[in-house]
Protein backbone atom coordinates (compact mmCIF):
# COMPACT_ATOMS: atom_id res chain seq x y z
CA UNK A 1 0.00 0.00 0.00
CA UNK A 2 1.72 3.33 -0.51
CA UNK A 3 1.22 6.37 0.82
CA UNK A 4 -1.96 8.24 -1.53
CA UNK A 5 -4.19 4.69 -0.40
CA UNK A 6 -3.09 4.63 3.61
CA UNK A 7 -4.10 8.64 3.40
CA UNK A 8 -7.41 7.55 1.69
CA UNK A 9 -8.35 4.75 3.84
CA UNK A 10 -7.08 6.85 6.90
CA UNK A 11 -9.66 9.47 5.70
CA UNK A 12 -12.12 7.00 5.21
CA UNK A 13 -12.07 5.48 8.65
CA UNK A 14 -12.09 9.16 10.07
CA UNK A 15 -15.17 9.69 8.53
CA UNK A 16 -17.04 6.50 9.57
CA UNK A 17 -16.20 7.22 13.33
CA UNK A 18 -17.48 11.00 13.14
CA UNK A 19 -20.73 9.20 11.41
CA UNK A 20 -21.00 6.63 14.11
CA UNK A 21 -19.83 9.88 16.55
CA UNK A 22 -22.68 11.73 15.30
CA UNK A 23 -25.22 8.96 14.74
CA UNK A 24 -25.06 8.01 18.99
CA UNK A 25 -25.25 11.64 19.87
CA UNK A 26 -28.76 12.24 17.71
CA UNK A 27 -29.92 8.98 19.16
CA UNK A 28 -29.07 9.86 23.23
CA UNK A 29 -30.85 13.55 22.43
CA UNK A 30 -34.05 11.80 21.05
CA UNK A 31 -33.98 9.28 23.98
CA UNK A 32 -33.36 11.81 26.68
CA UNK A 33 -35.65 14.34 25.14
CA UNK A 34 -38.50 12.23 24.67
CA UNK A 35 -38.29 10.86 28.90
CA UNK A 36 -41.07 12.38 30.79
CA UNK A 37 -40.14 15.07 33.04
CA UNK A 38 -40.16 15.24 36.75
CA UNK A 39 -43.46 17.11 36.48
CA UNK A 40 -45.15 14.93 33.96
CA UNK A 41 -44.60 11.99 36.39
CA UNK A 42 -45.21 14.06 39.27
CA UNK A 43 -48.88 15.12 37.81
CA UNK A 44 -49.52 11.16 36.57
CA UNK A 45 -48.96 9.77 39.91
CA UNK A 46 -51.05 12.56 42.20
CA UNK A 47 -53.97 11.86 39.18
CA UNK A 48 -53.81 7.95 39.62
CA UNK A 49 -53.22 8.46 43.82
CA UNK A 50 -55.68 11.62 45.25
CA UNK A 51 -58.82 11.68 43.11
CA UNK A 52 -60.88 14.73 44.40
CA UNK A 53 -61.97 15.13 48.05
CA UNK A 54 -58.71 13.24 49.15
CA UNK A 55 -57.90 14.26 52.90
CA UNK A 56 -55.54 16.80 53.31
CA UNK A 57 -53.54 14.55 55.68
CA UNK A 58 -53.55 11.81 53.34
CA UNK A 59 -51.56 14.29 50.90
CA UNK A 60 -49.22 15.38 53.45
CA UNK A 61 -48.58 11.92 54.57
CA UNK A 62 -47.34 11.30 51.08
CA UNK A 63 -45.34 14.56 51.08
CA UNK A 64 -43.70 13.35 53.73
CA UNK A 65 -42.22 11.00 52.23
CA UNK A 66 -40.93 13.13 48.89
CA UNK A 67 -37.83 15.32 48.29
CA UNK A 68 -39.81 17.99 48.60
CA UNK A 69 -39.67 21.10 50.55
CA UNK A 70 -43.71 21.63 51.23
CA UNK A 71 -45.93 23.82 53.45
CA UNK A 72 -49.43 24.57 54.52
CA UNK A 73 -51.21 27.92 53.77
CA UNK A 74 -54.21 29.81 54.60
CA UNK A 75 -55.36 32.07 52.04
CA UNK A 76 -52.72 31.46 49.72
CA UNK A 77 -51.43 34.69 47.60
CA UNK A 78 -48.63 33.17 45.35
CA UNK A 79 -48.82 34.74 41.67
CA UNK A 80 -47.28 33.93 38.31
CA UNK A 81 -46.75 36.92 36.69
CA UNK A 82 -49.62 39.28 37.59
CA UNK A 83 -52.28 35.96 37.93
CA UNK A 84 -53.14 34.32 41.38
CA UNK A 85 -51.99 30.61 41.27
CA UNK A 86 -55.84 30.07 42.24
CA UNK A 87 -57.03 31.45 39.75
CA UNK A 88 -54.66 29.69 37.19
CA UNK A 89 -55.58 26.61 38.55
CA UNK A 90 -59.16 27.43 37.15
CA UNK A 91 -60.76 27.92 41.03
CA UNK A 92 -62.62 30.05 42.96
CA UNK A 93 -60.60 32.04 45.45
CA UNK A 94 -63.45 31.56 47.78
CA UNK A 95 -63.74 27.61 47.71
CA UNK A 96 -60.53 27.14 48.63
CA UNK A 97 -59.59 26.79 52.53
CA UNK A 98 -55.98 25.75 52.74
CA UNK A 99 -53.34 25.19 50.22
CA UNK A 100 -50.29 22.88 50.37
CA UNK A 101 -46.98 23.72 47.97
CA UNK A 102 -44.56 21.20 47.41
CA UNK A 103 -41.27 22.27 45.82
CA UNK A 104 -39.42 19.87 43.86
CA UNK A 105 -36.13 20.62 42.20
CA UNK A 106 -34.97 18.81 39.36
CA UNK A 107 -31.68 19.04 36.49
CA UNK A 108 -32.47 18.70 32.44
CA UNK A 109 -29.29 19.01 30.78
CA UNK A 110 -27.62 20.91 33.63
CA UNK A 111 -30.43 23.62 33.47
CA UNK A 112 -32.39 23.73 36.99
CA UNK A 113 -35.43 23.54 37.37
CA UNK A 114 -38.23 24.27 39.96
CA UNK A 115 -40.95 22.46 40.07
CA UNK A 116 -44.15 23.80 42.46
CA UNK A 117 -46.97 21.50 43.09
CA UNK A 118 -50.14 23.18 44.40
CA UNK A 119 -53.05 21.03 46.22
CA UNK A 120 -55.43 23.12 46.85
CA UNK A 121 -58.14 22.17 49.76
CA UNK A 122 -61.67 23.32 50.58
CA UNK A 123 -62.85 24.21 54.01
CA UNK A 124 -63.37 20.55 54.89
CA UNK A 125 -59.46 19.96 54.32
CA UNK A 126 -60.95 17.99 51.16
CA UNK A 127 -58.41 18.08 47.74
CA UNK A 128 -60.19 20.39 44.94
CA UNK A 129 -57.67 20.20 42.46
CA UNK A 130 -53.87 20.15 42.04
CA UNK A 131 -51.68 22.22 39.96
CA UNK A 132 -48.08 22.15 38.72
CA UNK A 133 -46.03 25.24 37.87
CA UNK A 134 -42.61 25.17 36.79
CA UNK A 135 -39.62 26.89 36.03
CA UNK A 136 -36.06 26.73 34.99
CA UNK A 137 -33.87 28.63 37.22
CA UNK A 138 -31.50 30.29 35.30
CA UNK A 139 -28.45 31.53 37.18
Amino acid sequence: MNGHQKTHRFRNITLVIICVCVLIGISTIVALSSMPTLADRLDREIKNSFPVDTPRTIVEQWLQSQPAKYGVYRDIDAKVGHDSVVKLAGLDPDKVGYTVLATYNEKRWLIPYEIDVYFFFNSSDSLLKHWIYEREMIP
